[in-house]
């Protein structure tokens, strides 16, 4: 996996995720009418995220092979 490929999924684990959780929790304290669907459009972009930096994760290693260490 490349540095950058790499810097990207922790980026995602450590910081959107969490956010997202947060507006969630927020928006929930507010009671703001359709949650669901804030809901469901957070957990869409957090799966699209982490299924764009699976791919190129796999490209990567496909070209350069698997980074040891």
């Amino acid at each position: 996996m490349s540095n950058k490929a790499y810097d990207t999924l922790k980026t995602i684990a450590l910081v959107w995720t969490p956010i997202s959780v947060f507006i969630v929790a927020v928006l929930s304290a507010l009671a703001v009418p359709h949650l669901d669907v804030v809901t469901a459009i957070l957990a869409a972009l957090d799966t699209l995220l982490g299924s764009l930096v699976e791919v190129a994760r796999r490209q990567y290693t496909k070209t350069y092979g698997e980074v040891q260490g």
